[in-house]
């Protein structure tokens, strides 16, 4: 394989300066840094997207409640909690790619690598926070429609045998 290089550098272990480091770093690793960057910029975009939309779906039920349940049968709950589990996995993998690319000596700060999973764990979260807001708010509207059980209870035997008839 052929490699196009731009330059050479120091080579003296030490991190290289940032004109260094880009003088003596190949086509292709300049070229897996833009489409990490451009494709964490995307992901970012995309995340911000689905937690404006997560977040004006939230804001239109509290605006306007339902008179009956949302989610009788716990379906929406559900594939929220799936949703917010992935979240949660997709965040831990980025943070150890972050720490990855602070740690990789072919990088320098200005590369962006960093921020681009800084940015896209940002709007992962807004996500995730959104999600974890609508999830809450059906679960409490549910709630309201509960039968309530009568009479006060003394201890925990007697809340379960009520709950069991």
């Amino acid at each position: 394989m052929n490699r196009q290089f731009v330059t050479r550098g120091s080579r003296d272990g030490a991190r290289p300066s940032a004109p260094e480091a880009i003088s003596t770093r190949s086509l292709e690793l300049l070229k897996a840094i833009d489409e990490t960057v451009s494709n964490l910029s995307v992901e970012a975009d995309f995340l911000r997207g689905a937690a404006q939309a997560t977040a004006h779906v939230r804001q239109g039920l509290m605006e306007n409640p339902p008179k009956q349940r949302i989610d009788p049968e716990g379906k929406v709950e559900t594939n929220l909690d799936r949703v917010l589990k992935m979240a949660s996995e997709i965040h831990a993998d980025w943070q150890r790619r972050c720490q990855a690319a602070i740690d990789d000596r072919q990088l320098i700060e200005g590369d962006g690598v960093a921020d681009g999973y800084q940015e896209a764990m940002d709007a992962l979260r807004a996500l995730h926070d959104e999600t974890q807001e609508l999830r809450d708010l059906i679960a409490e509207h549910d709630c309201d429609f509960d039968e309530v059980l009568p009479g006060t209870f003394t201890n925990a035997d007697d809340l379960i045998a009520a709950l069991d008839r």
